[in-house]
Parts: C-alpha cells; sequence; structure tokens
C-alpha cells in the first residue's frame, strides 16, 4: 500500500503541474549539463520535440542559463522564442552551497507584446506622419511674421510659429520615447505608380520649400516600371529624405527627385547642394543615440530618427539606401526598391 505522505506529495505535485498547464504557465528544471529533469506540459509544446538537451534547443539561451548557475542567482526578463514572448524567471537551484541546476518559469505574454508593439507602432506612426506639414505651417507662419503687412498680422504669424514649434518639440519628445522599443512593422507589398507619386510629395513638400526660399525639381523617366512596395510608408521614407534636404539647404538652395530603373530596381534619388557632411558624421548615420541632431541652416531639430528608420524600411523592403555627400557641396540620397 502507498504511504499516505507519498500520496499526498504525488497528489500536491499534480494539482500543481495540472494548475499550471490550465493557466498556461511553462516550467522546467534542467541539470548543470542542460538536461531537462521535469518539465510540464505546456513546456513540452512551447520547445521542440524530442530535443531533451537544452543547448540543442537554444544555444545562446543555454550559456545565459549557465552563467546565472555559475553565479548562483535569479533573473525575470522579457524573452522571444520562436515567434512567441515570454516573461521567464530563471532561478539556480543550490543544495549545500552547490548549484545543481536551474528552474524556469514562463510566462505566455505574446498578446500583450503584441498590442504593445501595436500601440509603440500607431504612436511612431503618428508622429512622424505630422512632422510634415508641422514643417510647412512653421515655414509659413515664419514668413507672415518677417513679411506680415500690417504689426496685427505679423504677431499673429509670430504665435502661429512659435506654438507650432512647441508642438513640434512635443512630437520629437514622442518619437524620442518610443524609439527604444520599435519595431519594424509588417509592409505591405502595393504597385506604385511613382509619376504621380512623386507629384504627390511635391505638393506636401511645398509650403516648406516656399517658405524657405528654395527650387524643387522633378526630373523622371517617362516609361518607369511599377514599383512594389508600401505606399503609406514608402511616401514616409520620401518625405523623411527630402525633409531633410530642405533642412540642411540654405535659401536659394535647390532640391531634386530623379528617377530611373534598371532591371527589377526603381532608383530614386534625392540631391541637394546644401551644407553637405563630413566623413565623420556620414559614418554614424544610421546609428540611434537618442539624442537630438544638429540643428538646420534655418534652425531646424530633428530626433535622430529618420535616417535610422528609413534604412530599417527599405532594407525590410528588400532595397537599399546609400548616400554620397561632400561638405558645402551637397548630398544625395539613392534608394533602391524592387519593381513588378
Amino acid at each position: 500500500m502507498i504511504q499516505s505522505s507519498k500520496l499526498i506529495d504525488l497528489a500536491k505535485s499534480t494539482i500543481i503541474s495540472s494548475v499550471l498547464d490550465i493557466i498556461n504557465v511553462n516550467y522546467s528544471v534542467i541539470d548543470p549539463d542542460g538536461h531537462y529533469i521535469a518539465q510540464n506540459k505546456s513546456m513540452k509544446n512551447a520547445i521542440s520535440k524530442g530535443l531533451i538537451n537544452a543547448e540543442r534547443i537554444d544555444k545562446p539561451s543555454w550559456e545565459h542559463c549557465k552563467k546565472i548557475m555559475k553565479d548562483k542567482q535569479k533573473e525575470i526578463k522579457e524573452e522571444k522564442f520562436k515567434d512567441k514572448y515570454y516573461l521567464s524567471l530563471k532561478q539556480s537551484l543550490i543544495d549545500n552551497g552547490k548549484c545543481i541546476g536551474i528552474l524556469i518559469i514562463s510566462f505566455d505574454i505574446t498578446k500583450q507584446k503584441q498590442a504593445e508593439i501595436a500601440k509603440q507602432e500607431f504612436i511612431m506612426n503618428m508622429s512622424h506622419d505630422l512632422r510634415t506639414p508641422l514643417a510647412g505651417i512653421i515655414g509659413i507662419s515664419s514668413m507672415q511674421a518677417r513679411d506680415g503687412t500690417v504689426a496685427q498680422d505679423r504677431q499673429y504669424g509670430q504665435w502661429i510659429q512659435g506654438a507650432s514649434e512647441q508642438l513640434l518639440e512635443l512630437i520629437n519628445s514622442v518619437i524620442e520615447a518610443t524609439a527604444a522599443e520599435h519595431q519594424i512593422e509588417s509592409i505591405k507589398n502595393e504597385s506604385i505608380h511613382f509619376q504621380q507619386f512623386a507629384g504627390e510629395l511635391q505638393a506636401l513638400m511645398q509650403a516648406a520649400v516656399v517658405a524657405k526660399g528654395l527650387e524643387f525639381q522633378i526630373i523622371l523617366d517617362k516609361r518607369l516600371p511599377i514599383v512594389l512596395s508600401d505606399q503609406i510608408k514608402l511616401k514616409r521614407l520620401l518625405l523623411n529624405l527630402l525633409s531633410n534636404a530642405v533642412k540642411f539647404t540654405k535659401a536659394g538652395g535647390e532640391i531634386r527627385i530623379a528617377c530611373d530603373s534598371t532591371g527589377m530596381n526603381l532608383f530614386v534619388k534625392i540631391s541637394d547642394n546644401g551644407v553637405g557632411m563630413s566623413k565623420d558624421v556620414q559614418n554614424n548615420l544610421f546609428k540611434f543615440s537618442g539624442s537630438v541632431t544638429n540643428a538646420g541652416t534655418g534652425g531646424e531639430k530633428g530626433t535622430g530618427l529618420g535616417l535610422y528608420l528609413c534604412k530599417e524600411f527599405v532594407e525590410e523592403n528588400n532595397g537599399s539606401l546609400t548616400i554620397r555627400s561632400h561638405e558645402n557641396v551637397g548630398t544625395e540620397v539613392i534608394v533602391s526598391l524592387p519593381t513588378e
């Protein structure tokens, strides 16, 4: 007959395991050699079937587990495994001062994480999409503040400009706050006729270009192929690049969009005859440190995120982004995109 104490212990362990399975909590015990000593059903479903050695399942994660056991510590953090997100506790198991294994308990937080990412993407998208028209408002209001026919008009222009600049600073702060958690969005594969697309870009940038006293030219090959990309995100990408061109070009300068195609790619070239960049600046263009970038020729500010996100999008879209620049000569940005 089974002893009562043994039966009670067995019942307790069964209850605990069953409850953890019901609430979808994973747990496992692994020895110092990486062998799974115990695990519940949820953990078995989470890892690869048939694999019983932690190193074979996820070598980087197991190396981290070995460090936790060596230091006899515990750790709680978010992790991603097989396209799912988990909040995991890793606890060294100590017996008489010696680590004899590690306990891992993890909660599936995929739904919560996806909702968080969606919120961050919405904030990032909204913030970036507001910046271009806001820059136009600032440019026009600055013209009114400077060239208004009567004192009251000039005062109104100053007020509009001041309020718009405060709003732009707030938007930049929002972008900075979400940057560290930003993850690339899913990209649609849409057919885009670039002749019409370029005209829309020109209309959106016209206010900022006129306000700064620049010329804006569009030079397109009449037989451009159809571009395969996400229309909204591509527009945001090119508006970012055009905004940079305006930002670093002095009054009387020129901004140009030129397009041609070779093989299966469309090449969009955005150039200016602005202040250009040194080699040191170019070497750090795609590194986001969270600091505000250099002011433009008209005192414009930015977050340093524009090119960082542009490159991320282009590469996710199976394209490339190249920048050529010379100080006091100008800058050319070349975006390569796939075509139909």
